[in-house]
């Protein structure tokens, strides 16, 4: 069910067309906006950077490595599921893969950057999935959807417990959350101001809030491991600018870099969780 942002009244139009109050989005290069206050002016995130991201997403390491990750991870714990929501799809780079792996289920993609969407449209060209314009602390759904994603997205909102509890109401019943955040505050670098993060996450931190926010965790594991020592050293070397950079790798370096996420990625695949990692995955069901 839809939730009317101006009303509050529910309905099942898949255009966001409220039949009480007539409430519709304002429609913004094509994309319905559900928060347009916020479509080109949220500070969450630099818009230019997406080019770097969509220049990388075919081949860099750390993307394919998550990918894999997730689609993965949603055979084995949510093999059934229909409707799918990616709140906070960026650039399309998790949400390419996910239409590859599941060309059968019922896709929508949000971002709270037209720009982004833009972008993700570029992506993932004439593929049949509904975009949106969304802030994940105002997200419109209840019992919508069988699996929400939200990827490296968590630790750009300030309220992440608000975002959590609504990923919760726009979920069915025992329905799946599949997530990544960044870990380990003391991993915090210029890096990480740069894209505007919050917070890098602890485990406990994120369990603590996914069971206050009504979920059960069924896998809990750190990625982006063996890497880490170098990642940090060069973040810190680096100073500024090492997010763009961190995107625009060597051919000969990524590949190297990719045979070691791939060995570790087989370490996960057997279902060891591993204890630290510059991310963190998580699977949780809605209790």
């Amino acid at each position: 069910m839809r939730i009317c942002p101006d009303c509050g009244g529910g309905h099942e139009h898949t255009d966001f067309t409220c039949p009480a109050c007539g409430f519709k989005p304002t429609v913004i290069n094509g994309f319905p906006c559900l928060a347009p206050d916020q479509a080109r002016m949220n500070p969450g995130f630099d818009p230019e950077i997406f080019g770097d991201f969509v220049a990388a997403k075919d081949n860099h390491f750390m993307l394919t490595y998550r990918n894999r990750l997730v689609t993965r991870e949603i055979r084995q714990h949510f093999p059934d599921v229909d409707r799918i929501l990616e709140a906070g799809c960026g650039t399309g780079m998790v949400l390419s893969a996910l239409i590859h792996a599941f060309p059968d289920q019922n896709i929508d993609a949000s971002e709270i950057f037209v720009s982004a969407l833009e972008a993700t449209r570029h992506v993932i060209g004439d593929a049949d999935v509904t975009l949106f314009q969304m802030d994940a602390t105002r997200m419109p759904f209840e019992n919508e959807y069988d699996l929400i994603g939200m990827f490296d997205v968590l630790e750009h909102i300030e309220d992440d417990r608000q975002a959590l509890e609504n990923v919760h109401r726009a979920l069915k019943d025992r329905g799946g959350f599949v997530l990544t955040v960044p870990q380990h505050p003391w991993l915090w670098t210029a890096a990480d101001d740069a894209v505007h993060h919050k917070r890098r996450y602890t485990r406990s931190e994120l369990a603590m809030k996914l069971r206050n926010a009504g979920f059960e965790v069924l896998r809990m594991t750190s990625f982006n491991s063996l890497l880490m020592p170098i990642m940090y050293v060069s973040r810190r070397l680096a100073r500024d600018g090492a997010s763009e950079r961190e995107w625009r790798l060597n051919p000969a370096v990524n590949w190297v870099l990719d045979v070691v996420s791939k060995f570790e990625n087989a370490v996960v695949n057997l279902g060891i969780n591993l204890p630290v990692g510059g991310s963190l995955f998580v699977a949780a069901r809605k209790a």
